[in-house]
């Protein structure tokens, strides 16, 4: 790969295609919060099946909202699939980091537009552990999770692992 990604692995729970995005788009759009649970169940059983007797991650990051659109929203999709994920697995839940740049939506971009969107978006709150997985619910082009990951590389974390609901 000419520029390979800076996470280690992706685990993904489905494509996204019907009937997961309009599922995901109830989620996110019209608060039909039930959908986060399903969801997390189908990668909940990837990533058991993913990691056989490899460690799991020491914690689970969601990929934060900015906060001017969790107010909108009223709630972060990737943290309700996290919390999910982290009971179910015995994980514990890290909320290091945090979104400080608020960001257009994503959708329509470019990946050169998506990730000059996200330059600088995220903060550490404070320190990680060594071997975390990044949760999101949609992966597009990497981005997002790819800054997120590189800010937490460049602040002592030594793997990242990205976990989303569904990859386009």
């Amino acid at each position: 790969m000419k520029n390979p990604p800076v996470f280690q692995r992706v685990i993904t729970a489905t494509r996204y295609k019907f009937p997961v995005d309009k599922a995901l788009s109830e989620l996110k759009f019209n608060k039909q919060l039930h959908f986060a649970r399903s969801l997390s169940h189908v990668l909940e059983r990837r990533v058991r099946l993913s990691y056989d007797n490899a460690p799991y991650p020491d914690a689970l990051v969601a990929i934060p909202l900015h906060p001017k659109r969790l107010s909108e929203r009223g709630f972060n999709q990737s943290e309700l699939v996290t919390k999910h994920l982290a009971n179910a697995l015995s994980i514990p839940h890290n909320n290091a980091l945090a979104r400080v740049k608020d960001t257009p939506h994503q959708i329509g971009l470019s990946e050169k537009q998506r990730r000059k969107n996200l330059n600088n978006a995220f903060r550490l709150q404070k320190p990680l552990p060594r071997h975390i997985a990044l949760v999101d619910d949609v992966v597009t082009t990497g981005s997002t999770v790819s800054e997120a990951a590189k800010l937490c590389l460049q602040n002592g974390v030594k793997q990242v692992d990205v976990w989303c609901l569904a990859k386009t």
